[in-house]
């Protein structure tokens, strides 16, 4: 249905005196103060090459953005009225840590698109290919039990690294078809840009998706448990990487934290069914903990992955007591070294 001959970019698309009531296809563009960055992510929509019949709604899903970035996005509603509708949200709004600003507008985009399927960009990322959404269209009609389908593509660095996402993550070359839940449980796989969802399949509780770290593996996950995530191996999509970034900003242990929080989410929303896996990797994860907050002498933090660790076996003996002498006795552990360095020699 999607690659026939006389199939065109959006930016061709016959004028329609409004948008359509039950499009096919919901694609939203989440953006703040992306002024310089927004243009090129429209650019790339508008390339997409879609069969006439398939009608398509692009949502504008800005988060309050006061660099004139909204300017432009109004500027390119009045353009093509029958394609963009604005969802603009005149302030930010924040949801509670540990979400990343910008969820809350992300989210209520999702829930309000009126499309059958779902896909969404960030405003400083980019779609690379013209018929991403015709291949993820086609896939998904062929497979009416899946409800999410993802592709690769890749992260670029201000200094000029490309580096492909899924196989990063993945470390092979081999790739299947479809990724399980047994896939998705540990990694976030694939990047948000690649991202292409039945908006039925949305769950009707909003908790995890708010709560969560990080939104999409959530949402990754979520889809995957009635059926595996379809999988097209075909770098698609650009997604900048900024030393600045959220994610990238955040110090090393709180990274470590922010995975294990993300674990322990993932462990309650399968039920258990992977608790064994998903311990296995808490255990390094601690462990890894441990080991930043004892070198940053951040005590509370310190203590608190010794007790997990202890708790859970992640320590023998002799090791828990060297952390738990250097936690509260210092001193004590290091006459104790001295000691048995001058006993050596």
């Amino acid at each position: 249905m999607t690659a026939h001959s006389e199939a065109h970019p959006l930016a061709d698309a016959p004028g329609r005196p409004h948008l359509p009531e039950h499009p096919l296809i919901s694609v939203i563009v989440h953006s703040f103060r992306q002024r310089d960055s927004i243009g090129a992510c429209l650019e790339a929509v508008l390339a997409q090459r879609l069969s006439p019949n398939v009608q398509v709604e692009v949502v504008l899903a800005d988060d309050g953005s006061d660099d004139g970035t909204v300017e432009l996005l109004e500027h390119q509603v009045r353009q093509r009225p029958w394609l963009f509708r604005p969802s603009f949200n005149p302030h930010r709004t924040q949801l509670p840590a540990p979400c990343t600003p910008g969820r809350w507008t992300l989210l209520r985009a999702m829930y309000e698109a009126r499309g059958t399927y779902v896909a969404f960009i960030d405003g400083d990322d980019h779609w690379t290919d013209p018929q991403k959404l015709a291949l993820q269209l086609e896939r998904m009609e062929q497979r009416p039990e899946a409800g999410l389908c993802v592709h690769d593509g890749f992260d670029v660095y201000a200094d000029g690294r490309t580096i492909p996402y899924v196989r990063a993550r993945a470390q092979r070359n081999e790739l299947p078809e479809r990724f399980t839940t047994m896939d998705t449980v540990l990694t976030n796989y694939f990047p948000k840009g690649s991202m292409f969802f039945r908006k039925d399949r949305l769950p009707e509780d909003r908790t995890a998706l708010e709560r969560a770290p990080a939104m999409d593996w959530t949402l990754t996950l979520l889809l995957s448990l009635p059926a595996p995530v379809e999988y097209i191996d075909r770098p698609m999509c650009v997604r900048r990487v900024s030393d600045t970034g959220i994610i990238a900003a955040k110090a090393p242990l709180v990274k470590v934290e922010w995975n294990i929080r993300h674990l322990e989410l993932n462990d309650r929303l399968t039920s258990g069914a992977h608790h064994g896996t998903i311990q296995r990797q808490l255990i390094v994860l601690h462990l890894r903990a441990l080991e930043l907050a004892h070198r940053m002498n951040d005590r509370e933090r310190w203590s608190a992955h010794l007790r997990w660790c202890v708790r859970h076996g992640a320590l023998g003996f002799r090791a828990a007591w060297r952390e738990r002498l250097a936690l509260h006795a210092p001193r004590l552990l290091a006459c104790y070294s001295a000691l048995r360095g001058a006993g050596r020699s």
